[in-house]
């Protein structure tokens, strides 16, 4: 009986279908599997890069901490488990190099648990030039005034690039005298009725748009505290030496007698009520700004000066010589004696002020931006250009493209 079943099971053919094709699905599930396995890999790989190109895009957009920024993003957007990413700077470019390592499933059966992936990527950064606005040389800001400017006779003024402007509307807006000699670029005269007593030919326009005030609200605005000086009057050094005035000063109401040299020191000077400096006198200084608190605060020069001002090229005060605050609602004058000769740099900016240069005041190779309220130029000489420095740029625009 025993024997006979077994014969039966030896000679029996019936499971030999099923085994057959177990064994030879094998290969079959390995190819499907790694498959799946390999399309995971792929999308991974594809985030994986798509992330690091955002990366290197943020890092290019950051002029100066490019590695920082480009790493802190990668850090922040990474979806991909494990994944680390170095980056590099060369001029212009950032570069970056993102690896990971992917653990597989089915392929694991045969052996390859998991597979590295990298990505690599570089973008470059473009930056398109600024444009850069030209501002008059000469402002008078007056809205309604009558005469706001003002040219007498024996005036001479040689800088054909300045443009003057003036924004009154009053009738007359500008009057030009006889006997001047004129070479600018322009007169931009918002007003449409002015006097013009000389038949020289002048580059003159009415009805203009005359340009506003560029720096009302922007400057910066002293703290103004006690009074530096311990005295009011300061005669001459003994052995003619000179007076040197330190900078972060206040002076208050102050003389300088007889015909001294003042040399005052790089930084600001606050001027509190009236500076009064006597004919003769030699005046120096390099990378000064003199602020006036208020309008009855001015430096007086008493004729015969010769000047040597600049303004600083950096800092808080750069390209500032002299400046008062915009938002006094009083007017006063401002008069500027005649000089032996005078060299300024720098913004004049006193636009509460009825500013008149008197006769002689001899300017020359100056760049210079005035702001007044009116203007007057009698007998002088100048010879100064724009001071482009005071004229905004724009920063123009940054651009970042992957290439690669």
């Amino acid at each position: 009986m025993i024997l006979a079943f077994l014969d039966r099971f030896r000679r029996s053919t019936g499971g030999n279908i099923a085994i057959t094709f177990g064994i030879a699905a094998l290969p079959l599930l390995a190819t499907v599997g790694a498959g799946v396995d390999y399309s995971r890999i792929s999308q991974q790989r594809t985030e994986l890069q798509a992330e690091l190109d955002a990366a290197v895009l943020a890092g290019a957009r950051s002029t100066g901490t490019e590695i920082a920024t480009a790493s802190s993003y990668f850090r922040s957007q990474s979806g991909v488990s494990g994944a680390t990413a170095s980056f590099t700077v060369n001029g212009s470019q950032v570069a970056g190099t993102a690896t990971a390592t992917i653990p597989t499933t089915f392929m694991a059966v045969v052996g390859t648990r998991s597979v590295d992936i990298t990505a690599t990527a570089t973008a470059l950064r473009t930056q398109t030039a600024g444009t850069t606005t030209s501002l008059p040389c000469i402002f008078a800001l007056a809205p309604n005034t009558s005469q706001a400017l003002l040219v007498n006779s024996g005036a001479k003024i040689n800088a054909p690039d300045c443009e003057v402007h003036v924004r009154s509307t009053a009738s007359p807006a500008a009057i030009f005298n006889a006997g001047t000699t004129l070479n600018l670029k322009t007169f931009c005269i918002q007003g449409t009725n002015i006097i013009k007593n000389t038949s020289s030919p002048l580059p003159i326009q009415t009805g203009c748009a005359a340009a506003v005030d560029p720096h009302a609200g922007k400057l910066p605005t002293p703290s103004v505290g006690a009074c530096s000086n311990t005295k009011q009057v300061y005669d001459p050094p003994a052995g003619g030496g000179s007076h040197t005035m330190p900078a972060g000063s206040v002076w208050c109401d102050l003389t300088f007698n007889g015909s001294p040299r003042i040399v005052f020191q790089p930084g600001l000077h606050i001027i509190k009520g009236r500076m009064i400096i006597n004919a003769n006198s030699t005046i120096e200084g390099t990378g000064v700004t003199f602020y006036f608190p208020d309008t009855n605060s001015e430096i007086r020069f008493n004729g015969g000066i010769t000047s040597k001002l600049t303004a600083p090229t950096s800092g808080t005060y750069a390209n500032i010589l002299m400046f008062e605050p915009s938002t006094s609602t009083n007017t006063v004058q401002y008069v500027f004696n005649s000089s032996v000769s005078e060299e300024i740099s720098g913004l004049i900016y006193l636009p509460r002020r009825d500013v008149t240069w008197n006769s002689t005041s001899t300017i020359n190779g100056s760049k210079v931006q005035i702001v007044t309220n009116t203007i007057i130029f009698n007998n002088l000489d100048w010879r100064l250009s724009t001071n482009t420095a005071l004229n905004p740029t724009t920063s123009g625009s940054v651009s970042v493209r992957l290439i690669r």
